[in-house]
């Protein structure tokens, strides 16, 4: 079953945070959960709208 993008949204406005920016990114981003716990301010370049993922599967 696949959630439609509508459904998506009502589920993450229910999250508290920092949960849902952690399911935001993930969602958004196509991250795995343990990239996504690994991420260090460093990683993030808000000037460029880049993220960084550092050792993630297949490296």
């Amino acid at each position: 079953m696949v959630l439609s993008r509508q459904e998506v949204r009502r589920v993450l406005t229910l999250m508290p945070p920092p949960y849902r920016l952690m399911a935001r990114m993930i969602y958004g981003c196509g991250l795995r959960l343990q990239e996504c716990l690994e991420l260090r301010i460093k990683d993030l370049d808000f000037e460029q709208h880049l993220l960084t993922v550092r050792s993630g599967k297949g490296d």
